[in-house]
């Protein structure tokens, strides 16, 4: 599949998403993100960073796929929002960097490299900060990681 097929792809998804989807409300739930610095993980065409946002002081979104971020660039603009190319494996940012971090509808894509992304999310984590992950199935199978 080539970039441009894989942004198609994904923006046909997207398509089947409002613009407020069900996972703002389940986020807003378990974590409070006034004030907070966020980074999330897989960002994609920034669809659920749309949402972020306006809600903390600073979100940070990260995504290999550089197609995907071109899209995300257009889509969004708010000032407090940065995307960056950058593998979840290999998170090049200072240890203790945020508040929270979020995996929304991204481990599902990462089979057999859930374990090193989680274990590089604890890196940049503040001390008593939270780890969100959106998905599908169980998150609890994580718990032993975070």
């Amino acid at each position: 599949m080539t970039k441009k097929q894989r942004i198609e792809y994904w923006n046909m998804w997207n398509d089947h998403f409002d613009n407020k989807g069900i996972e703002l409300d389940a986020m807003k739930s378990l974590v409070e993100f006034n004030g907070k610095k966020i980074l999330e993980i897989g960002c994609g065409n920034g669809r659920i960073s749309r949402l972020l946002g306006p809600l903390c002081s600073q979100l940070t979104a990260i995504d290999n796929d550089e197609l995907m971020l071109d899209a995300a660039n257009i889509y969004n603009n708010p000032p407090n929002i940065e995307f960056h190319q950058m593998d979840a494996l290999d998170l090049i940012f200072d240890k203790n960097t945020f508040d929270v971090v979020v995996f929304s509808w991204v481990l599902t894509c990462m089979q057999g490299y859930e374990i090193q992304a989680l274990t590089e999310a604890k890196k940049v984590i503040n001390k008593g900060g939270k780890i969100l992950i959106v998905d599908f199935g169980n998150a609890s199978e994580y718990d032993d990681i975070i």
